[in-house]
């Protein structure tokens, strides 16, 4: 026999979960992203010389392309840590939801 019940319960807590593992998804994204340019920042410090040289603004364009250089090696497959961290923290999301569920 089939619990209805119960499927309906967790139907309702994945719908409510759902908005939830979004910007977790969109969170850990971002934080690889800002891990990568920070490594990219700090692979730059090696460097001698770059083409923005000493020119005034040169330290936001320097920024402006580490930014870019991040976003783009993260928005493919990524180095796979925002998708670790999403692995590990999505069970505590459907968790609440479902929390919140038994409350109401």
């Amino acid at each position: 026999m089939i619990n209805i019940s119960g499927a309906i319960k967790g139907a309702e807590a994945a719908t409510l979960a759902a908005p939830r593992l979004a910007k977790l998804e969109q969170a850990t994204k971002d934080f690889e992203a800002n891990m990568v340019k920070s490594m990219i920042s700090e692979m730059r410090k090696s460097m001698k010389e770059t083409h923005f040289g000493d020119q005034v603004g040169g330290d936001i364009y320097k920024d402006m392309l580490d930014d870019t250089l991040a976003k783009s090696v993260t928005s493919k497959t990524g180095f796979g840590m925002a998708q670790t961290i999403y692995q590990r923290l999505a069970p505590e999301v459907i968790a609440q939801a479902q929390a919140q569920l038994k409350r109401a």
